[in-house]
């Protein structure tokens, strides 16, 4: 008999829209492609939106294991449902992952949380690699042997253990063995189950973060941006418009920090050129703007109106040295948005309250 497991990534919605799990899908992808017996577990449609918990609860009434991906905007709800779920079946393992997971080099708040949450069974910590955590959380579900799960932590006899490190993804690995959930039809069963719905599409083409700005969850990673390979890149793309997505939000933390982001963005707006979709897209523009930065949204001016970001989160010397994080000059800050302006691209930029350092 398969293990039943089910999979929570609550987004919010986005003028009447709402996000693909794309956590999840991309971790059940990945563990489809790589469990030594995939037919042992049957992934039940995952949970992708806020509903009340009663009703979650019962949508997972099903699961053998339960798998939380939390964000600031959803961790509340996540264990509230996560807890009720506990409560009803006590059998049921509770896994939790995400940004809203502690650090696990602080494991002060690693057992801070853990005793405040004595429902959930097993935590996932870090960014970017959560697959290598989720494949062995599957295999070893049956025994509960925690101990082999990477990036893991987890009270064994009352006592916090924690285990190594999972391993980044490097090199070509992403192209190798992490495959789109959208190519791969992972969504399929949840678009058909939800006829009406409308789809944002999470886009991610390379992960992680060269820059380690204390205020930001990509901070921790600090490590060189890793890529997908352009034709994988493009067939995401493809599917898009074959799928009439109207907004594509893409997740990468530097859009256009890459030269190959030239090529991608040409590609992106050709395809919305030809065939109408996606109608819109949002990207994180790449820190520290520069002139490549510049030459990705003039190609992409035409086809998709979306504003620049240049960000400043601060302009107090001392709080940028708290925070890690330097701005480009004045200067150039004058001359991109004049750039920008010429081009007609709406420019608008982030301020980050109450930083450490800053006074009234």
């Amino acid at each position: 008999m398969s293990t039943r497991v089910g999979l929570v990534q609550i987004g919010n919605s986005f003028s009447g829209q709402h996000y693909f799990p794309y956590s999840v899908g991309g971790l059940q992808a990945y563990a489809m492609r790589h469990l030594e017996h995939p037919q042992d577990f049957e992934f039940l449609l995952p949970i992708y939106r806020r509903v009340p918990v009663a009703e979650a609860v019962a949508e997972l009434r099903d699961a053998e294991i339960a798998c939380f991906s939390v964000y600031t905007w959803n961790v509340r709800r996540s264990l509230a449902i996560a807890e009720a779920l506990k409560r009803q079946s006590p059998e049921t393992i509770i896994a939790v992952g995400g940004p809203q997971v502690p650090r696990q080099d602080r494991p002060w708040e690693v057992e801070a949380f853990h005793r405040d949450h004595p429902f959930v069974d097993i935590a996932i910590h870090g960014m970017g690699k959560g697959e290598r955590s989720f494949l062995p959380l599957l295999e070893n579900s049956r025994s509960r042997n925690w101990a082999t799960v990477p990036s893991a932590s987890f009270l064994d006899g009352g006592k916090l253990r924690q285990t190594l490190p999972a391993k980044g993804f490097v090199g070509d690995e992403l192209t190798s063995l992490v495959p789109s959930p959208y190519q791969t039809g992972v969504f399929d069963a949840l678009m058909a189950a939800n006829p009406t719905e409308q789809w944002i599409f999470v886009w991610e083409t390379d992960r992680n973060c060269p820059f380690s700005c204390e205020f930001c969850g990509w901070g921790d990673l600090e490590t060189k941006p890793v890529q997908w390979s352009l034709e994988y890149v493009f067939r995401d793309i493809d599917w898009m418009a074959k799928h009439r997505m109207n907004y594509v939000f893409c997740c990468n933390a530097n859009f256009g920090l890459l030269p190959r982001d030239v090529e991608i963005a040409r590609y992106i707006a050709r395809v919305k050129m030809e065939t109408g979709f996606p109608r819109g897209l949002g990207v994180q523009d790449t820190k520290n703007v520069k002139r490549r930065a510049l030459e990705v949204r003039k190609i992409l001016r035409e086809a998709f109106q979306s504003p620049v970001v240049i960000s400043l989160q601060s302009v107090d010397p001392t709080v940028l040295k708290n925070i890690r994080r330097d701005n480009i000059s004045l200067q150039d800050f004058l001359d991109i948005q004049r750039e920008f302006s010429a081009l007609g691209v709406k420019t608008m930029t982030d301020l980050i309250l109450a930083l450490p350092g800053e006074t009234y």
